[in-house]
C-alpha cells in the first residue's frame, strides 16, 4: 500500500510540475527548408532591400502562417505577391496572412444562419415572380 502511495504522489507531483515553456509547433525539416529557399529567392528579387535583420523573423512569421494554413499555400500567396506589379517591396508575413485570409474566406462553406438566410431570400424571389406572372396572364 505504501508504494502505491508512493506512485500515486510520484504521479501527482509530475502533472502539476510547470513546465519550461510553452511547446510550440514547428514545420518538418523539409517543409522548413523549402520555406527558406522560397524567402532566399525573394531576397534575391529585392536587392535594393536588405533583409538580413528582418529574414529571421520573417521566416518564423512564414512558419507560423505555413503551420495554419499550408506550406503550399504560403508559398503560392508568396509567389503571387512576387509578381503582382503593384508591389515594390518584399512582401511582409501580415500582406500574406491578409491574401491567405482572403482566400480562406472566399472557399468558406456558408453556415446553416447563412443557408437559411439565402433559402428565404430565394423562396421571396420565386414567390414574387409567380406572383408576376400570376397578373400578367390575367
Amino acid at each position: 500500500m505504501a508504494d502505491l502511495e508512493k506512485a500515486n504522489r510520484a504521479q501527482l507531483n509530475s502533472a502539476l510540475t510547470p513546465t519550461a515553456g510553452r511547446l510550440q509547433r514547428r514545420l518538418p525539416k523539409e517543409e522548413l527548408k523549402a520555406l527558406g529557399a522560397v524567402l532566399e529567392k525573394m531576397a534575391r528579387r529585392y536587392p535594393n532591400q536588405d533583409m538580413t535583420d528582418a529574414l529571421p523573423e520573417y521566416m518564423r512569421d512564414y512558419e507560423n502562417l505555413a503551420l495554419k494554413f499550408s506550406l503550399q499555400s504560403v508559398t503560392e500567396v508568396i509567389e503571387e505577391l512576387r509578381v503582382a506589379p503593384d508591389n515594390k517591396f518584399f512582401p511582409s508575413p501580415n500582406d500574406v496572412a491578409d491574401r491567405l485570409n482572403e482566400k480562406a474566406e472566399q472557399s468558406r462553406v456558408p453556415g446553416i444562419r447563412e443557408t437559411r438566410q439565402y433559402l428565404n431570400e430565394w423562396e421571396q424571389h420565386v414567390a414574387k415572380c409567380k406572383d408576376e406572372a400570376a397578373k400578367a396572364a390575367q
